[in-house]
């Protein structure tokens, strides 16, 4: 019997079946659901974005599904997110609205028990299965955070399954543990995958692609499927753009602050056999797309026209941002900037470009405000030494937003410095050990110093130091060799900054740092409220100056107005006056010869 009849025989008792996929993730939202205001390309809300998937989900072809995932991290961005009373209660709220098919949490959203218990009893309940995070627990066992997994079922295709983890080294507080991926997905897992006609295995974790968590994770439910279904990988974290097709693995990761939408098409192909119980399944048809997050884009994907954009739960999802944001007064100017200051390090400004925001910050806005003035020790009279009492630094990832020239509102100051980082000061330094520090070169100076991974870099190549320049080795002054330094930096950096100074620091010395509850972030506004001026006329100052202008006007002209009445009323009055007078005068003289006549009878 020829292979061919048998190959068109097997297939027709054990055909293959299929289906269409359409697939939509984001991750690192930090904030942004009310869109980029200054930047046309990324206008889209939260509310356009929820118009896309009703739209998308209403005109499905027939065989086809449509999914949505997010990967955590939603706070630590705008006034949205961080300046409500419990940080990121309000993001929460909208996303809850999105009705998202799975949601993994990031590490932001468990920095303190405040958050960690508005999750447990907001976020969890509205989430209806849909927060996925296996490897956390609430410290009270009988008080859930999160669901292990979700199971979707496809209808006669097969199912789902969704899992949800967080990074290992997930920065919590006390009413929280996180525990290693590597021990949270056991093999009851297999039992899971086997029982429930699985196709599909999504994993959804806010880890980069690389690391150990994501890579741990892909090997184990790799192993635990036999390698016959096929992994979509959803990540977050390292807010990069990035894409990996191996065998029967797709890992996506979508950027950060919703500047883009990833969209992944494929198509599920299903084998089954009379030898294994079993489905054999793998991607077909794979594409992924990154989409520009412009209402405009959003309406191209879909078809629609403007006059047919608007869905029911995007108005209403609008109306919320929009009543929070005046709530908040995020949209009140509250400074003016002359110029662009960019949120990029100095090392790394092209040439001809805006300046870094960066030096702005160390050589003027801290220096200025002066933030730990109370805190630290009187710095010495002037020694001659032509050198700094106090060097203020920041790590070259402090600033997550530019300063954009023009009106600034009350919104920029959130995006520019979204952290709850407070000021810190390292006192009585040696001119000689902060000359080493400046040239310190180490493992304890990293890129990212939430990575495990031991980045070794130069000091000055991770942070932004005050201006200054530091004497020739061999030609200092007796001033400048016994001239006394003080670090002011926020608290994160400190704590990575201090370790550096004491393992170079001579004799034996070791410092220690005095802290503050003062928020960087507060020094920003209180500096642009203060301080930044714009010389030529803003939006706002045409605006206002042109109000004022039509009120003047206005009054005027009413004040006109009711003056030339009252004077027309008075000539008038005057007229009549007169004209009374006359009538008098006249009945008088006809009167008086007819007075005399009647004397004269009598």
């Amino acid at each position: 019997m020829p292979f061919s009849f048998l190959l068109l025989l097997h297939c027709f008792i054990f055909p293959q079946i299929s289906h269409q996929f359409r697939v939509f993730h984001t991750s690192d939202i930090h904030g942004w659901i009310n869109g980029h205001r200054r930047a046309s390309t990324m206008d889209a809300t939260f509310a356009d974005y929820k118009n896309l998937l009703v739209h998308a989900n209403t005109s499905l072809p027939a065989n086809t599904t449509l999914l949505s995932f997010d990967c955590g991290d939603l706070i630590q961005g705008t006034g949205l997110s961080d300046s409500t009373t419990i940080p990121g209660s309000f993001i929460q709220e909208v996303v809850a609205l999105m009705d998202f098919d799975g949601r993994a949490p990031g590490n932001r959203e468990w920095l303190t028990n405040v958050l960690i218990n508005h999750v447990a009893d907001t976020v969890y309940p509205a989430m209806k299965g849909r927060y996925l995070a296996a490897n956390i627990k609430h410290s009270r066992s009988t008080k859930p955070l999160a669901d292990p997994y979700r199971i979707i079922t496809i209808p006669d295709f097969g199912s789902i399954l969704v899992i949800g983890a967080v990074e290992d080294e997930s920065g919590t507080d006390s009413d929280c543990t996180v525990t290693e991926v590597s021990k949270t997905f056991t093999e009851e897992y297999i039992e899971i995958i086997e029982s429930s006609d699985i196709v599909l295995i999504i994993i959804l974790i806010s880890a980069p692609p690389s690391q150990h968590e994501t890579l741990d994770l892909r090997k184990k439910f790799s192993s635990y499927s036999g390698n016959r279904i096929p992994l979509l990988v959803l990540t977050g974290e390292s807010h990069e753009v990035s894409e990996l097709k191996e065998g029967n693995h797709l890992v996506i990761e979508s950027y950060t602050q919703f500047q883009i939408l990833t969209e992944i098409r494929f198509t599920l192909v299903r084998s089954d056999s009379s030898t294994n119980t079993l489905p054999t399944v793998s991607f077909s048809n794979v594409s992924v797309e990154r989409h520009t997050t412009s209402k405009a884009a959003f309406q191209t994907l879909v078809n629609k026209s403007e006059s047919e954009w608007k869905t029911k739960q995007g108005t209403d999802i609008q109306e919320m941002i929009d009543a929070k944001s005046r709530q908040l007064e995020l949209h009140f100017p509250i400074a003016c900037s002359p110029k662009t200051y960019l949120a990029i390090f100095n090392n790394s400004i092209p040439s001809k470009a805006s300046p870094s925001l960066y030096p702005l910050v160390t050589d003027t806005i801290f220096p200025k405000m002066d933030p730990m003035q109370n805190l630290i020790s009187p710095q010495t009279p002037k020694d001659g030494s032509k050198l700094p009492d106090v060097l203020y630094m920041i790590n070259s990832n402090s600033l997550q937003a530019h300063l954009f020239e023009g009106d600034v509102y009350r919104d920029d100051v959130f995006s520019i410095d979204p952290y709850q980082n407070t000021f810190s000061a390292i006192e009585n330094i040696t001119f000689t050990d902060m000359k080493k520090l400046l040239a310190f070169h180490g493992e304890l100076i990293r890129t990212n110093s939430d990575q495990t991974s031991n980045e070794i870099n130069n000091f000055t190549n991770v942070y932004q130091v005050t201006s200054f320049k530091m004497p020739t080795a061999g030609k200092e002054t007796s001033a400048q060799l016994n001239h006394i330094f003080s670090i002011v930096t926020n608290n994160y950096d400190c704590i990575r900054i201090l370790p550096a100074l004491n393992s170079i620091a001579s004799n034996g010395k070791v410092y220690t740092q005095t802290s503050s509850s003062l928020l960087t972030r507060t020094t920003f506004e209180d500096y642009f409220r203060q301080h930044l001026k714009c010389t030529a006329a803003t939006t706002f100052d045409i605006v206002l100056m042109v109000s004022l202008s039509v009120v003047f006007l206005c009054a005027v002209g009413v004040g006109l107005t009711v003056f030339l009445l009252c004077l027309k009323r008075r000539k008038r009055k005057m007229a009549e006056e007169r004209w009374k007078q006359e009538v008098e005068y006249v009945l008088d003289e006809t009167a008086a010869p007819y007075a005399k006549l009647h004397q004269d009878f009598d």
